[in-house]
């Protein structure tokens, strides 16, 4: 369960690959999906950043960072 949570694969899935229980597909699929889970979390995070340096100063929610409308607004 924890090689397949992104922030707990690295770990667990080498010492399953040092124990010898670590098939080839699972060590396939964490190697897939760290870096498309890494570029997700990456994009964000732009994407908050740039949003939060644009509303500095004014209370918004997390679904309102989302909003099409309030962004082409700014």
């Amino acid at each position: 369960m924890f090689t397949y949570f992104p922030l707990t694969a690295p770990v667990t899935a080498l010492l399953r690959n040092a124990f010898g229980t670590l098939s080839p597909l699972e060590s396939g699929l964490v190697i897939a999906e760290l870096p498309i889970v890494g570029i997700l979390i990456f994009r964000l995070a732009v994407h908050l950043f740039r949003y939060g340096a644009i509303a500095y100063g004014k209370k918004r929610s997390i679904a309102g960072t989302f909003r099409r409308s309030e962004l082409a607004a700014k």
